[in-house]
């Protein structure tokens, strides 16, 4: 038996994220049960999340639905973003409202932009239209020909092929070429494809439709139909295969129209199993053994029977290879770092304790030179405002100055320290936290042993003074705009308790500091097997 002190170190505590489908059992150290409100630096540590900045002084009517980018007819950036009953373009200063004369009694829109003209359809509603982006307001649109959709069935809509496309009553219908109101079949090339018959089993409830490498896919909640040549739907092109059925690919589905995001090179969508990959499912002609959220499967399934569907949210960060997904009726936002896989086939897994009612990722064309990845995250977290990813306090105002406080949380898995003394007794004796970051920072350690739960008043606490923070807390490409560049320390403490396996909690309180967590590390006394 030792008569030293033997320690467990954590090098990067929850550099594999969060694991709550085995949060149960014995797991390697370097997953976590609970990484909550962090981030993944660029260098693989923890690190506290952006808060919220105010993109505008003056509040809105109602609470931020749906956020949409695009560019206008002169060709420059346009962001457009919807509450309840109100539309509004986003300006250097005050939004402007361009509802117009269109009717909005719900926020759940969904734009898109064909030559030059916004179109915008929803469930419940008629169809509206922005005419003029740079400068017009929304007013009804005016579909015409036979073919036309009924609009307030509309389940989705998109833009794509020189087409406007509407999924809705177990049919896909499309617009002439380039004349996105004109729906006849005799006098243009407009037309419809009944769905039933691409159904398997024929019974199926579509939910969304998207583009992907030059085919057209169908959603529904329990397979997806890629369709081919969507260039050439009627046929009438000589040479080239009219538009038609690919292939059908069952035991997968997509259940949130707004899940769909477009990565790299792949397309993710919200299934009942999980966060699903189009081209794996492609691939394997079925669903994948392995999701993007398996390792917290239990918990986006949970988000699926807890919420409507149709208020689910996602995003991507492409500079980060992040996909974010959520829901307004939720008070967890949960983050997917699909950049790469670990060891075990799963991805990295974060969340972040808000309520987000929607997000929207920009263009690296709409940040300054003072702003970081994650300041092209555009998001909804508080009525009557659109806030942008920056600095560290929540619900900020435009100024910069003031704004809530939000609190970190880690907890590691059930550890025996190391395998030789996986049966013995460990009662440790010091405890210590290095930790990086500006200001002051403030932070507990807990320790929980044998399945047992936290024992608050045990924890122990300290205050470092790190460095003065940078202007909002912001920097370029992780190098301090304003000075204050991040300083490293080390906390010691003593050490508590007894049992044959053990987990850690650290919390610290994000008040305008930024903190990223580089090591733990528990000397414990070896004490009698067990």
């Amino acid at each position: 038996m030792p008569s030293k002190l033997v320690e467990l170190e954590i090098a990067r505590p929850g550099v594999f994220g969060v694991n709550t489908s085995a949060s149960g059992d014995v797991m390697p150290k370097e997953y976590s049960v609970k990484a909550d409100n962090f981030v993944f630096s660029d260098e693989g540590y923890l690190e506290a999340r952006h808060g919220s900045l105010r993109t505008h002084a003056s509040g809105v009517t109602g609470t931020v639905r749906k956020i949409y980018e695009t560019k206008n007819e002169l060709g420059a950036d346009l962001i457009i973003f919807a509450t309840a009953t109100k539309i509004y373009r986003k300006t250097a200063g005050a939004p402007v409202d361009i509802t117009g004369t269109a009717v909005c009694t719900a926020g759940n829109w969904k734009f898109s932009n064909l030559n030059n003209e916004i179109f915008g359809t929803q469930a419940g509603h008629a169809a509206i239209k922005l005419g003029t982006p740079s400068s017009g307001v929304f007013a009804p649109a005016t579909f015409t020909g036979t073919d036309k959709p009924t609009e307030i069935n509309i389940i989705d809509s998109m833009a794509a092929f020189g087409r406007l496309w509407h999924l809705y009553d177990d049919k896909l219908t499309y617009s002439s070429l380039l004349l996105p109101e004109d729906y006849d079949p005799t006098g243009a090339d407009a037309g419809y494809f009944n769905l039933t018959a691409s159904y398997l089993k024929g019974k199926a409830r579509p939910t969304a439709i998207s583009e992907f490498n030059g085919n057209l896919l169908v959603f529904t909640d329990n397979h997806v139909t890629v369709w081919e040549s969507p260039f050439n739907p009627n046929g009438t092109t000589t040479g080239v295969t009219p538009m038609g059925v690919l292939e059908t690919i069952g035991g997968v589905g997509c259940v949130a129209r707004d899940s769909i995001q477009y990565t790299q090179n792949d397309i993710l969508f919200l299934s009942e199993q999980g966060i699903t990959s189009l081209s794996r499912v492609v691939q394997e002609k079925s669903m994948p053994l392995n999701r993007y959220s398996d390792n917290v499967k239990s918990d986006i399934q949970g988000l699926i029977r807890e919420v409507d569907t149709d208020t689910i949210w996602s995003a991507y960060l492409e500079a980060k290879g992040i996909y974010f997904i959520g829901s307004p009726s939720s008070t967890k936002a949960y983050l997917i770092d699909t950049s790469g896989a670990l060891p075990d086939g799963s991805y990295r897994t974060l969340t972040w304790s808000k309520t987000i009612h929607e997000m929207e990722v920009v263009h690296e064309g709409q940040l300054t030179a003072s702003d970081d990845a994650w300041a092209a995250v555009l998001i909804s977290d508080e009525a009557s405002y659109l806030s942008q990813c920056k600095g560290y306090n929540d619900y900020t105002p435009n100024n910069g100055i003031g704004g809530s406080s939000y609190l970190l949380t880690w907890e590691s898995a059930w550890s025996s320290i190391l395998e030789d003394f996986e049966n013995y007794l460990k009662m440790p004796k010091k405890l210590g936290v290095v930790v990086k970051g500006t200001g002051a920072v403030n932070f507990a350690i807990n320790l929980a042993f044998d399945y047992g739960d936290f024992t608050d008043s045990k924890a122990r606490t300290a205050t470092l003074t790190l460095s003065s923070p940078a202007t909002y807390g912001t920097a370029t490409y992780s190098v301090s705009t304003y000075g204050g560049a991040a300083a490293i320390r080390e906390s010691k403490f003593m050490g508590f308790g007894s049992g044959r396996i053990m987990k850690t909690k650290i919390t610290s309180t994000v008040d305008g500091n930024n903190i990223s967590m580089q090591r733990v590390s528990i000397k414990s006394k070896i004490g009698k097997q067990s």
